[in-house]
């Protein structure tokens, strides 16, 4: 229950509604009807208070200004974040707060009062609310290359660490080049003891931390309490499935610093360790400090425009029991945490925002099924770089962290969205009614994986009425940074499209999937409920390991796929690498084996023959693929699937191998028509035969494939 602070009962926050213009049905408008339809426009307007309230005041805040003044024009600007804190009582609806372009305001604002507007003023940068803070203390020598220095104040971690606004590395042992990229492998991990038989007595890492790779998508920290020959004792207590085929690796010890730049936190000793060849005295050393940076509770109609919020330790902005909150156009930058936060507050616009380099995750609600942050419209976001730093999280990672947008209530619309580079999933769309359309997705898991570019799980909230239409989602890394792999793979799963456990309802069409590590769609059934009444529709497949994985193999139960259609699908299917385009700021490659284009697997047969209609899909292979589709654990050329199976026949079109390195993939990002031009004197053709000269121009979020004739 949300209590709305312009009347005196409670409304259920889910069932707030507003009434926009364009809702009212008016009457076919003639000469007569003109003047009272114009008197009832305006009457309307005034009553939905879309004009502006009388008396209200702009109040201003510069690093120039002082906080005994009015704060009522520049000349007399307040000069704190504390200033405006303690005037929220004296603030009306309508009233806006500005600060000065190119100033910087460190310390938490609290808004608690209904329509408010947060802007800027004057000329320059965005201004940045900053949650830094400035660590205090004497640099000593540890050893010959490495100092430290103990902090002022008792702190539980550090989530970053920089020097003269430089983001350093944390340190770890084993060294990246090691076989297993940086991890250590253990053959038993139960209650508080971790065995590790290559693990000795030659460095005692007790009072060091271990980074548990504990789950293939999560990661957990604990101390190391003792260590004797290949054991360790640890705290926190934990019990991890399937321990020995996972990693760990040792963090926040003076040990694990090798290169200059690594450092290292020991929390009970509240010191900091830092490799350098230089005395480090001089330098400026800062970390994420406020918990929360910009904080919007119990409020509504507040809208915060054109301004830049960092280096929160939790969250840099937190929308907390509050109803139509609107940011736009803001800077997200640095977090130790979350970009932006929304718990129990539905009907929130976030939009236009540059959400980068948030450890944990960019924009999220809370990670529950309670639908209270329903009605969300995330729109037109850039969010990049999200929990790829090693460890600096703390003991526990729920499944929201490490990724680009997580929502997990109903009704919500994804929109327009870019999320680039991220250590887990790029879009989590957890409830029923929400659209994801037209977001480009792009170099995701490259820190943990089983996870997706876009990901839906029916168990976790249901998705009932979902649309996932017209995304371009591109380069699943397989978590390269990740340690261990499983069953032997030269990577780990990293998918395009996934639809998990017990998903019904959901709708996937037109999207465009490419250079996936894994599966271009996987399609998952469990054995708890049925995965049911999805449609896959127009996709394009290109370059995946293997494109599409129908799969319902979990301990037999009737009618996995009942009311579930795969159609119109083209399924580009390669056994080689193909070059890859990204945005994100990192090299990488994957490797490919050689895996069929499509797998459909079931407890019982029947149970796949439910997915009608299953026509018009379009298969083309290289020459040298002779077997491309799966069906029940066997391999079948397509003539002999289409033979054998039920289905309408899958068309299948092989191009002579020297030609695959040729192709050309063209996919347009951007939301206005787009030209691309082809090499001169080329002429191409697309899969429909139609050709190609001097340029293409594709449509809004449409990609094409052009062979060379």
């Amino acid at each position: 229950m949300l209590k709305m602070r312009s009347s005196s009962y409670k409304v259920p926050v889910k069932f707030l509604r507003i009434v926009t213009p364009y809702q009212i049905q008016l009457p076919p408008v003639t000469s007569e009807a003109v003047t009272p339809i114009l008197l009832l426009l305006a009457l309307f307007f005034g009553l939905a208070g879309c004009t502006t309230p009388p008396g209200t005041q702009n109040y201003y805040i510069s690093n120039s200004g002082n906080d005994t003044a009015p704060g009522t024009s520049p000349a007399r600007a307040w000069k704190s974040l504390e200033r405006i804190n303690q005037a929220m009582g004296q603030l009306k609806a309508g009233d806006s707060i500005l600060f000065r372009k190119g100033d910087e305001f460190n310390g938490q604002l609290l808004i608690t009062k209904d329509s408010i507007h947060v802007a800027s003023y004057g000329e320059g940068a965005k201004p940045v609310l900053s949650g830094i803070d400035e660590l205090q203390g004497i640099w000593s020598k540890y050893n010959d290359s490495i100092y430290q220095f103990k902090l002022s104040k008792g702190r539980e971690y550090l989530f970053g660490f920089l020097q003269n606004g430089k983001r350093l590395t944390l340190g770890k042992y084993p060294a990246v080049d090691t076989p297993y990229k940086g991890y250590s492998r253990y053959e038993y991990f139960e209650n508080d003891t971790l065995i590790d038989k290559e693990l000795t007595d030659r460095i005692d890492w007790t009072g060091a931390e271990i980074a548990v790779r504990a789950a293939r998508w999560r990661m957990y920290r604990h101390e190391v309490l003792s260590h004797s020959g290949n054991q360790l004792v640890i705290d926190p207590v934990r019990q991890y499935g399937r321990p020995y085929t996972l990693g760990y690796y040792f963090i926040n010890s003076p040990l694990v610093l090798k290169n200059d730049g690594d450092w290292a936190f020991v929390k009970k000793q509240g010191v900091v360790y830092l490799k350098t060849k230089t005395n480090p005295g001089k330098n400026i050393y800062t970390t994420p400090g406020i918990p929360k940076v910009f904080v919007i509770r119990n409020a509504a109609h507040v809208s915060v425009t054109g301004i830049a919020v960092t280096t929160g330790l939790h969250r840099n902005v937190s929308v907390e029991n509050s109803t139509y909150i609107r940011i736009e156009n803001c800077d997200i930058l640095d977090g130790g945490g979350v970009g932006i936060f929304a718990e129990n507050s539905p009907l929130c616009t976030f939009r236009n925002n540059h959400v980068h380099r948030m450890n944990f995750s960019g924009i999220t609600t809370e990670d529950t099924d309670q639908n209270l942050s329903h009605s969300l419209l995330i729109e037109g976001n850039d969010v990049r770089e999200i929990g790829l730093f090693d460890a600096l999280f703390a003991d526990g990672t729920p499944s929201n962290r490490f990724c680009g947008i997580t929502v997990r209530a109903d009704d919500c619309k994804i929109i327009n969205n870019r999320v680039i580079h991220t250590g887990y999933t790029g879009i989590r769309a957890l409830g029923r009614n929400t659209l994801v359309k037209r977001n480009y997705v792009d170099a995701i898991n490259a820190y943990v994986d089983d996870g997706a570019a876009i990901y839906v799980n029916g168990s976790m909230n249901k998705a009932d009425g979902t649309i996932i239409e017209e995304n371009i989602v591109l380069n699943a890394l397989g978590a390269p940074a990740g340690g261990p792999t499983l069953w032997g793979e030269p990577h780990t799963a990293s998918e395009g499209i996934y639809i998990d456990d017990q998903t019904s309802g959901v709708t996937v069409k037109n999207n465009i999937i490419a250079h996936i590590s894994h599966h271009g769609l996987f399609f998952k059934g469990n054995h708890l409920d049925t995965v049911s009444n999805c449609q896959i529709t127009g996709n394009v497949f290109f370059n995946c390991e293997n494109d599409v994985l129908l799969s319902g193999t979990f301990r037999g139960k009737d009618h996995y796929f009942k009311g579930a259609s795969f159609t119109d699908n083209q399924i580009w299917d390669f056994d080689s690498h193909v070059p890859v385009n990204t945005l994100a700021d990192t090299d990488f490659f994957w490797l490919t084996r050689d895996e069929p284009a499509i797998i459909l697997e079931s407890t019982l047969t029947d149970e796949l023959y439910d997915i009608r209609p299953f026509s018009g899909n379009i298969l083309i292979t290289s020459q040298n693929e002779t077997k491309p589709v799966n069906f029940q654990k066997k391999d079948y050329s397509v003539s002999a699937f289409n033979q054998d199976h039920p289905f309408d026949p899958i068309e299948h079109i092989t191009l002579p191998a020297d030609i695959v390195p040729s192709l050309m993939f063209l996919y347009n990002d951007t939301q206005q028509s787009k030209s691309f031009p082809l090499p001169a004197g080329k002429t191409y053709s697309d899969i429909n035969k139609k050709s190609y000269k001097d340029q293409v121009v594709l449509d809004p979020f449409k990609a094409i494939v052009l062979i060379p004739r």
